[in-house]
């Protein structure tokens, strides 16, 4: 498949920080009110805990973004590639919960490869590695979900 080469929002001028309070925000309309953003060396996350019906413990979900400081740029409005990406992740983010409260999908359907696994790896860190090599094998397997000495008691 052939990736796009355009960049949406290439010339926003919304700080990193607006973008952050907007995406807090729309996560508190849905009543998510635990939210964490973490700047690393290798990017970005943004974090949340939300209550899901039917499960016992509010769920843990992390989105991580790489972003390179040392490749991104600064102007008057902050780091630039870190401005576009932090504006991705609002939409996304925002997509994403407007298909949940729209009845399209279940809350763990949509937030599936976010959610945190016991040992802070997300479904899809753990998963895809697994699947790819399954698929390299040439053979698929049973793919366990939870990685050795990870599972749940």
């Amino acid at each position: 498949m052939l990736k796009p080469s355009y960049r949406n929002y290439s010339t926003t001028v919304v700080r990193a920080e607006k973008t952050q309070a907007d995406i807090t925000t729309e996560l508190t309309k849905f009543g998510i009110h635990k939210v964490q953003h973490t700047f690393m060396e290798t990017g970005f996350s943004v974090a949340f805990q939300a209550e899901v019906e039917g499960v016992s413990k509010p769920v843990t979900v992390r989105i991580d973004i790489p972003w390179n400081q040392e490749k991104d740029k600064q102007d008057q409005y902050g780091f630039r590639d870190r401005r576009i990406r932090y504006r991705v992740l609002f939409y996304y983010i925002k997509s994403l919960l407007t298909a949940w409260d729209s009845g399209l999908k279940a809350f763990l359907d949509i937030f599936m490869p976010h959610i945190v696994l016991p040992g802070g790896k997300t479904v899809s860190q753990d998963l895809l590695p697994k699947y790819t090599l399954a698929i390299e094998e040439g053979e698929i397997k049973e793919v366990p979900l939870l990685s050795a000495g990870e599972e749940q008691k």
